[in-house]
């Protein structure tokens, strides 16, 4: 099975939506409810991807600052 590279921890909603397969609304609800693992900064919520995935049962490998 193939891995998914997350290319930074910390990624805006449209962006993890792109990367995991999920749609922005989805993630959005998921982020206001508490389901998705997320920070919020000013009006923008950071979806913490790796958390999300763990979440998801997703195998991935962090790309990047290593």
């Amino acid at each position: 099975m193939k891995k998914l590279h997350v290319p930074a921890p910390l990624m805006k909603i449209r962006e993890t939506a792109t990367l995991v397969g999920l749609t922005p609304g989805y993630l959005r609800r998921g982020c206001i409810s508490g389901d998705v693992p997320c920070v919020k900064a000013g009006r923008a919520y950071l979806v913490n991807v790796p958390k999300l995935l763990d979440q998801l049962g997703v195998d991935y490998e962090e790309v990047g600052n290593q």
